[in-house]
Formats: C-alpha cells, structure tokens, sequence
C-alpha cells in the first residue's frame, strides 16, 4: 500500500513508521528499502483486500497524478464488502491500474463490484504485447477517419483476447506520450474494436476539467459506435470528439 492511517491522516511510508491499514484497521509497518518502492505491509499475513496486488512504478506513477484524497478510497457495497479502489474520481469512477496477470474471474468480479469503473493496462509487461499489437492494428481495417476507428482481429493479439471480454472499457498504455488505446467493450467472436485516446484528454477528464463526466462521455461514445455497428458498417453521421485522436497514415505513427 502507498499509504497507511497515522493519527486518521493517509500518509506515505518512511524508515520505521508505523500505522493502520485503511481497509481492515490492523496495524501495518513501513517497508522501505533499497529494492522495492516504499510501501505499507501488515504485520502479520492474514485476509485483507484478496485484490491488492504488489505496486510498480508505472502504478505509483499513474496513481501520483490524481490528490491523495482520490487514491487508495476505500470502496463499500451494500453488503458490506469492501476494497481498495487504485483511484475514485471525484464523479464516482473507479480507476484501477493493472500491472500484472489477472484472471477472468476476478476481473468479472470487479466489474461487477465497482460502478462506473474503467481500466488502465500496462501493455508493456508481457515483451511481445506491444508488437502484437500494433501488427493487428496494422492489418486491421479502418472503419472512421475522424474519429479514428479500426477493426482488428482479436486472435492477433493476446492482450486483446485477455481484456476484450468484459463489459467495461479498457485503455492499453504502450508507454506513448501522446496516447492510450482504448479498447472498446463492443465485440464479435472474430473482430476487437479500438480507438485512439489522448493521453493529456483522458486525465483532464478524470481529473473534473471536462464540462461532463468521464463516465457519461464513455457512454456516450459507445452508443453512437454501436449506432454505426447497427448500420451495417455505413457512415451515417460522424459526431466530431475532441479528445480522441482523429487520422493517422499508420496507426503506430
């Protein structure tokens, strides 16, 4: 965890700290050593979040944009079961940054237990990810200039084939400056569907500098691609979108 309770602050971990776990409220101690990013451990091995997983940086990095009030929010369902949510915006959607493997089961589960929640990948864990991406964007059709819109097949790509299943939208950061790759939660049992997104767009949104939410945006444009899925495939009308990023020669340019 990259943050503990001291004194009902969220503080970060220094050499021989001590304090609470925000989720269960058992003591925790920090870990800061020359290897691993600085974080809070318990004590003792015992059931906190099944969910929580080890941190990267690419973790600490994406979290560290958002205020410390947003990261690490304790998520409650009616029932009373609990989790860590990486970030929850101040609209009420859930960010959860995804590093390493993760089953289908658990993913269902958390698409099922946090509302209004979208995906971060890291696409560059596994080495051939990136490359078996981009060669199935390259062989893939484009649908719409503006915005851009490709068609790729699914069996191109493992990363596609893990994530394309769910009923959430996933975003695929590749390390670019300008751009994520949003994977649109729209498929067929052959074709994937993906889209360019700024970068810069995806954290003013989620940050609260849009006029609308992030998750009311989201929905928005996934109705009007399943409206144009419906037409057979037939431009009828092209809504301009401003953050995501309009034509490209090449989708790896």
């Amino acid at each position: 965890m990259k943050f503990a309770l001291i004194n009902g602050q969220k503080k970060v971990p220094s050499p021989r700290m001590e304090g609470l776990c925000p989720c269960c409220e058992a003591k925790v101690i920090s870990k800061c050593g020359d290897i691993k990013l600085w974080h809070w451990a318990h004590y003792s091995k015992r059931d906190c979040d099944i969910w929580w997983e080890n941190e990267t940086q690419w973790h600490r990095d994406w979290k560290g944009v958002f205020p410390t009030d947003w990261q690490e929010v304790i998520h409650r369902a009616d029932d009373g079961e609990k989790h860590i949510a990486d970030v929850k915006t101040q609209h009420g959607c859930v960010l959860e940054f995804q590093h390493s493997f993760i089953s289908n089961e658990e993913r269902s589960s958390r698409n099922s237990f946090y509302p209004n929640l979208v995906w971060v990948v890291d696409g560059l864990r596994r080495k051939r990810d990136k490359d078996q991406f981009f060669n199935a964007l390259n062989s893939g059709a484009k649908l719409i200039d503006s915005p851009l819109l490709i068609k790729i097949s699914t069996d191109e790509s493992k990363l596609v084939q893990e994530w394309g299943s769910g009923n959430t939208s996933v975003f695929f950061d590749f390390g670019e400056e300008q751009r994520l790759w949003w994977l649109l939660p729209l498929k067929n049992d052959s074709w994937s569907y993906v889209v360019p997104f700024s970068r810069q767009e995806f954290l003013k949104f989620n940050l609260g500098k849009m006029t609308i939410s992030f998750d009311t945006f989201l929905k928005n444009c996934i109705s009007d691609f399943a409206s144009f899925f419906q037409q057979k495939e037939k431009v009828q009308r092209v809504v301009p979108i401003p953050c995501l990023l309009y034509t490209s020669p090449s989708p790896r340019d």
